[in-house]
């Protein structure tokens, strides 16, 4: 534990934010596979994910209120499932690198747990309840605004923007077309590119023989990008007795 410790110091450097108490950290990074294999006693992440849910959500609500006055309340719901939703808050956790921190079972780290979206996410609400149970909901708004402001800075996504929607919506509306048009889903084909020492995704799709491709730092974001290339180009060559229009 003590190594684990230590190198929480890079975590809290990320964050901007120094944990009080450890115990507590530790376990909204313990996943139950790690109890029932070393010590069942032990306390895992959900219910501080229960928590760090609750308490996300009412900071994205507060921030979104106060950055765009004046929008509708439908439009600022729509925001906000673009922000608290698995892809993205598991997105915020690989950049946070929270990953690494994971205590796994051997069959959850063998699959692939410690990459796993699902998990990410679960973990990122955990580490939000953590702080908001030695400190309070300023404190957390504080430190969220702080990680979405960096995490701009560093995949170019900005989280709050209401150009965010059209993007979030992008592989959706693709979706419903492409069932239309081939009856079934899009395939995007996505690999890793290296751009000098940075690793960025590259999506690629085709649609009505077209090939469309878009690179982003997220896997996810790539192919939301490359879906809405593809709506911005046949958004006005479609017509509407084509039955899949945009």
């Amino acid at each position: 534990m003590s190594l684990m410790m230590a190198n929480f110091k890079a975590l809290e450097e990320k964050l901007n934010y120094q944990f009080q108490n450890q115990e507590r950290l530790i376990e909204a990074f313990t996943h139950q596979s790690y109890g029932h294999e070393n010590d069942p006693t032990m306390s895992t992440y959900q219910r501080l994910e229960f928590l760090g849910d609750s308490v996300i959500q009412l900071v994205i609500t507060q921030v979104l209120l106060e950055k765009h006055p004046g929008i509708a309340e439908g439009i600022l719901s729509k925001l906000r499932s673009s922000i608290v939703n698995e892809e993205i808050l598991a997105d915020l956790a690989r950049y946070l690198g929270l990953g690494s921190y994971l205590l796994l079972g051997k069959g959850e780290e063998k699959t692939g747990g410690r990459n796993r979206s699902s998990l990410l996410s679960d973990v990122f609400e955990a580490l939000f309840g953590t702080i908001y149970s030695e400190s309070d909901i300023a404190t957390v708004q504080k430190i969220f605004l702080h990680v979405i402001t960096t995490y701009h800075l560093f995949s170019s996504v900005d989280l709050l923007g209401l150009d965010r929607l059209a993007e979030f919506d992008a592989k959706t509306r693709l979706q419903e077309i492409y069932m239309r048009q081939y009856n079934s889903l899009p395939k995007y084909d996505v690999t890793e590119v290296r751009l000098e020492k940075n690793i960025y995704f590259e999506a690629k799709l085709v649609f009505l023989g077209q090939h469309f491709t878009s690179v982003s730092k997220s896997k996810k974001m790539a192919e939301q990008l490359v879906a809405k290339q593809v709506l911005d180009e046949y958004q006005h060559r479609i017509k509407p007795k084509d039955n899949y229009v945009i």
